[in-house]
């Protein structure tokens, strides 16, 4: 669920088309009877991804834009508001390519997400941040971050100068260890060198987020409690600091424990 500009967006699974998932949006004030939902995006796409297997954030939308993933065939595409036709923005690629968690960069006109990459081959898929410009389909695909078997929650400051996001390797899960980091990026948009936030090989980390005044925070257990921080001047401070968890395990990149 996500409002915005007087609209509130949901994503809506159809058990009745084999658990299709679209995306309905309703305007204008609530009044009884007064408005109806309207379905976004028309059957047969599929709002969900694979990355990860379990999925995750499979939609964004910016500038009366809807960029998603299609279950079927794991591409890109984008549908401005009212359109029925999609355009893919990424190659057919037989869905080896999958994308996941996706974020707009406004200021240069792109999404950063999460790219999968498989092979035929059968050997392990490779993990990576990308950038994709939304301007063209078959556009240029620009990886920012890549090096770890796994990645979640990329997430640019609100002025767009900063990316932060998580990894973590093998063996662990994202539930045994992740660590966070930071990075500027330079006017072309690419990453410079990474600063280490919080986490670890036996601390987990959740849910990275900006605040609209350019604060970081996210979800840690390193005191065994997943509890909410920030990032204050190179230091982190638990907010408020209790025996009670502020999160749920990394099964999948969708949902929220904090806004």
């Amino acid at each position: 669920v996500d409002a915005s500009d007087g609209r509130l967006f949901w994503t809506e699974s159809r058990p009745g088309e084999g658990g299709r998932t679209t995306l309905m949006m309703l305007e204008g004030e609530l009044q009884a009877g007064s408005q109806k939902p309207r379905e976004l995006v028309p059957a047969p796409y599929n709002i969900r991804s694979r990355v990860h297997e379990y999925g995750g954030t499979a939609h964004v939308i910016a500038d009366d834009t809807l960029y998603f993933v299609n279950f079927a065939d794991q591409r890109l595409y984008r549908l401005p508001i009212g359109e029925k036709n999609p355009v893919p923005l990424t190659p057919d690629s037989n869905g080896t390519l999958r994308y996941a968690d996706l974020v707009f960069d406004t200021a240069r006109g792109r999404i950063l997400c999460i790219e999968e990459v498989h092979s035929a081959d059968g050997a392990e898929p490779r993990n990576r941040i990308v950038a994709i410009d939304c301007t063209d389909a078959g556009a240029e695909t620009t990886v920012l971050v890549e090096g770890a078997d796994f990645y979640a929650w990329p997430r640019l400051s609100p002025n767009g100068a900063t990316l932060a996001w998580v990894s973590w390797d093998h063996p662990n899960m994202p539930w045994d260890g992740t660590t966070l980091y930071r990075a500027p990026l330079n006017a072309a948009g690419m990453p410079g060198t990474a600063t280490y936030v919080a986490g670890g090989e036996e601390i987990s980390i959740f849910q990275p987020d900006w605040s609209p005044s350019g604060d970081l925070h996210f979800v840690s257990d390193e005191t065994g409690w997943w509890n909410l921080y920030r990032e204050d001047k190179g230091k982190t401070r638990a907010l408020a600091p209790m025996g009670a968890e502020f999160s749920l395990p990394l099964w999948s990149q969708i949902g929220r424990a904090h806004v």
